[in-house]
């Protein structure tokens, strides 16, 4: 039987040592023991086991060491280690346990100390933590970058150890130069105003250098759609100044996008059905980021929609945003609702957006039915006047095709209802209808994207909402619209009223390019809708492919797709063609 003994007292050297010693057994299983001496008792358990090869062995020692050291233990180390082929039993020397008498805050600002949660009185008596010191210098280091002073150092002074192994020290803290901002600079065709891009960035002239800010603003241009960042932003500093270099390239965001869709026409023998949806956004209007957007769609017989849409960032110099929104939808000769909403909006952190906002939701009844004495109207006249909030987290890696990331969205917001007594409606149909009352609604949408490889990606997302009154004053055109395209496909544009609905995709991509891909999906639902007991609860789905590749003209998109509901059967006779161009510029 061969055994070697080592005796060796570095950490960091008997994990080298051990490495070199143990190459021609990677592949063989190590089984290591401890064996610590009754006077260097830790309480610290080692996890006696097999280990997989000498690397993991190894790995596992040094990080036992580390924990010793961030327990007080300074002088851990190993004393002797035996080697039994694939046998280790391991010597250790603790040593005594290190404490603090006292850490002073010595020349180190009051202003920081507090910024960084530094105490004295935390550390009188306790272990001496290594690790512990380390992370506390870099968050003052780290606090001071971000106020002005990126030149600054810090670390103990006048150590001391007394006879029982206590650390007496004070921290010396040397601010350097400060460092103001003297200008933003965009490297790139990138075309913007300056005054608009120091709001956009939230850096201007003569704001305390802060690389948190810099790299904050990186994350908020990244999530532009119309420019593109070509890499991070390189700070360039003199004497007391530092110049910020962007560098940007200029994107294709205004777009033009149509679809053209055939569907069977179930009011007219399943006859074709044809219906459009036109859209149109402009973006950095007035180089100064401003929005508009404009969309049009036909989606029933007789039935309209339209969308206008106007976004005003940093309002008067401030770091809020401010948009307007104004949507009409005209259903047949059955009514017609027009929903108005003013936004604020504020950015958290780069990525996430705050929203604040109030509306005007009415709703009106078109056409006079013949039920006047109907003990429940399936239409109503109402104002819904609205009151609030939504968050917004966008970590997409591409604005318009992204392949990685994470999205997510919800509102909230609760409306003060008025329901108007139709004249053409007898007093019967509003006997248990509450007039005035609270409507609340919830609104939730998320994306994941997952890049399998290059050209293989799939994208998750749920997609539900509800909304909550007493069902007496719900009318169906209080009600969410699903269906089609944008929502749940294989079905008509808008065919359901829902008062809550959940729908979950699944659809995988394949590229062929960056910005075009095959797809494949599927959208599965629960949808419920209080006046039709078919629909009272029910799980329907859709299925279908498609491709998205681009042109000379922009990018063709066509989506095939079926479905299955309980009014509907999974037939090709049923199924829904969507074709369209979306043209940048």
């Amino acid at each position: 039987m061969f055994f070697t003994a080592y005796r060796l007292k570095q950490p960091l050297v008997i994990a080298i040592f051990l490495m070199v010693l143990c190459v021609p057994a990677w592949a063989q299983k190590i089984t290591m023991t401890l064996s610590v001496p009754q006077s260097s008792k830790t309480g610290v358990s080692f996890p006696q086991a097999s280990y997989k090869d000498s690397l993991s062995a190894v790995k596992s020692l040094h990080n036992f060491l580390l924990e010793l050291n961030k327990r007080g233990y300074l002088e851990a180390s190993i004393d002797s280690i035996i080697v039994n082929k694939a046998s280790w039993i391991v010597v250790l020397y603790t040593g005594e346990v290190y404490r603090y008498a006292t850490l002073k805050r010595g020349s180190l600002p009051l202003s920081l100390a507090n910024k960084v949660g530094f105490s004295s009185k935390q550390f009188k008596g306790s272990v001496l933590n290594v690790k512990q010191i380390y992370e506390l210098e870099e968050k003052v280091v780290k606090a001071a970058e971000n106020n002005g002073y990126p030149f600054a150092a810090i670390g103990l002074d006048s150590i001391e150890f007394d006879e029982q192994h206590r650390l007496t020290a004070s921290w010396r803290y040397e601010p350097g130069p400060m460092i103001t901002i003297d200008s933003l600079i965009i490297v790139g065709n990138y075309e913007v105003k300056y005054k608009f891009f120091q709001r956009l960035v939230r850096i201007k002239k003569g704001d305390p250098f802060s690389q948190q800010k810099i790299d904050q603003s990186q994350r908020i241009l990244a999530q532009l759609p119309y420019v593109k960042t070509m890499s991070t932003p390189i700070s360039m500093m003199t004497e007391g100044s530092a110049r910020v270099s962007y560098y940007l390239e200029k994107r294709r965001a205004n777009l033009l996008d149509g679809y053209i869709g055939f569907l069977p026409n179930a009011a007219k023998n399943n006859k074709l059905l044809v219906t459009g949806d036109v859209k149109l956004e402009l973006k950095n209007l007035f180089r100064s980021g401003k929005t508009l957007s404009l969309n049009w769609q036909s989606f029933n017989q007789q039935s309209q929609y339209l969308r206008m849409y106007y976004e005003h960032p940093r309002i008067l110099g401030t770091g809020i945003d401010i948009s307007g929104l104004l949507e009409i939808t005209r259903q047949d000769s059955s009514f017609l609702n027009i929903n108005r909403e003013v936004k604020i909006s504020q950015q958290l952190g780069g990525a996430g957006i705050l929203d604040i906002f109030v509306g005007l939701k009415t709703g009106r009844i078109l056409s006079q039915r013949s039920n006047t004495d109907s003990l429940h109207l399936a239409y109503g006249d109402f104002n819904n006047y609205t009151y609030g909030v939504g968050y917004t987290l966008n970590k997409l890696d591409n604005v318009f095709y992204p392949k990685r990331g994470f999205f997510f969205s919800t509102r909230f917001y609760l409306g003060s209802k008025t329901i108007h007594k139709n004249p053409f409606y007898g007093e019967q149909s509003y006997k248990n209808v509450r007039i005035n009352t609270y409507q609340f609604n919830i609104e939730i949408l998320a994306e994941k994207f997952v890049r399998l490889s290059t050209k293989n990606i799939v994208m998750l997302r749920v997609n539900t909402a509800q909304v909550f009154n007493d069902a007496n004053s719900l009318f169906l055109n209080d009600l969410y619209r699903v269906g089609g395209l944008r929502t749940l496909r294989g079905f008509n544009e808008k065919e359901f009223y829902v008062s809550r609905f959940g729908i979950g995709t699944l659809e995988y991509r394949f590229h062929t390019d960056e910005e075009s891909y095959l797809l494949l999906f599927t959208d599965q639902a629960v949808i419920t809708n209080p006046y039709n007991a078919v629909w009272d609860l029910e799980y329907i789905y859709g299925l279908g492919a498609g491709i998205s590749f681009t042109t000379a003209a922009g990018v063709f998109n066509f989506v095939y797709s079926v479905g299955q509901s309980s009014t509907q059967k999974l037939s090709l006779t049923l199924s829904k063609i969507h074709f369209g161009l979306v043209s940048k510029f």
